[in-house]
């Protein structure tokens, strides 16, 4: 059975993962570079494009396993790989997939926070990388909220993790913004800071949107059957529930305020979707039930990739 299949953390599991990605990422690389002619430039870029996701499956997958986000399987894993199947079109660029893999450097920083060793070098980096992935994206400001939250939610706060951050913030803005004085192209620079709107048709505009409500109504569900469970038991995930799910409302918030050229807010959303879906899937006890239900989100991804 499919649930079955899936409960599996085995090398076997990621491979047929990987491949099914690899499928319809190679129907949209012919697409977009093979469809007329063939393209020597455009083997290059398929072969960066998909080293670029292969390294974001890993950290994908690293923060994953490494933090305990989900029971021992690989339903998260999968649900990220559906999801992302839907937008690869939309993040097929080299500076979308750089930010997207600068959001997961960014996230892997943050949700090591829960042990304690090295606290002020995780801090620093995620500010870091943060103060980064601004000049890309500034509405991604808000997950300054996310260090913050962490640093709460896992009992961290002294004047050193409060400042930490900020001083990672800091420094790639500071180089970057004396760069741009320094070739004489301040206004590049407030060009960039300046790409924020208040969108709240978003998710009806962007092209695949009709995915969004999809995703929402899942992990609402799911938020309503984890939370109380969740939120009955004092241990280290706990923490981590309110971590996941404050990302997952702030991504949303960062939609809210893109406009609709901007594609990458939906893989920002995704990844904890993914984790609230996978988790919610985890108390249905039934293995038909949920072999059923991965089926129906397959049977989505596909039928609405090449009919929406």
């Amino acid at each position: 059975m499919l649930a079955n299949f899936l409960e599996k953390s085995k090398p076997i599991n990621f491979v047929t993962y990987l491949g099914f990605f690899f499928v319809f990422f190679l129907l949209e690389i012919y697409t977009l570079f093979f469809l007329n002619s063939f393209l020597w430039k455009g083997v290059v870029a398929s072969i960066v494009f998909f080293c670029f996701f292969s390294a974001i499956f890993f950290f994908v997958n690293f923060i994953l396993t490494k933090n305990k986000l989900t029971f021992d399987n690989t339903f998260a894993y999968f649900l990220f790989t559906l999801f992302i199947i839907v937008f690869i079109r939309a993040i097929l660029s080299y500076q979308s997939l750089l930010c997207v893999l600068l959001y997961f450097l960014f996230l892997r920083k943050i949700y090591s926070l829960q042990k304690d060793s090295k606290l002020i070098q995780k801090l620093f980096d995620a500010g870091l990388w943060l103060g980064v992935l601004l000049f890309f994206q500034p509405k991604s400001i808000l997950f300054l909220i996310l260090i913050y939250t962490a640093v709460l939610v896992y009992n961290r706060i002294t004047i050193q993790t409060i400042l930490i951050p900020l001083t990672g913030l800091f420094v790639p803005l500071f180089l970057g913004t004396t760069y741009f004085f320094y070739v004489d192209k301040p206004i590049a620079l407030f060009h960039v800071f300046s790409k924020i709107h208040f969108h709240v048709a978003y998710f009806k505009t962007i092209e695949n949107g009709w995915f969004i409500p999809f995703v929402l109504l899942l992990s609402s569900l799911a938020f309503l059957l984890k939370t109380p469970k969740a939120m009955a038991v004092s241990n280290t995930f706990r923490k981590s529930w309110v971590l996941i799910n404050i990302n997952f409302f702030i991504a949303l918030a960062i939609g809210l305020i893109s406009n609709e050229s901007d594609q990458l807010p939906i893989v920002f959303l995704l990844f904890p979707a993914a984790i609230v879906v996978a988790n919610g899937l985890e108390l249905i006890l039934k293995k038909t039930i949920q072999s059923v239900i991965f089926a129906i989100i397959i049977v989505c991804v596909v039928f609405g990739k090449f009919y929406f």
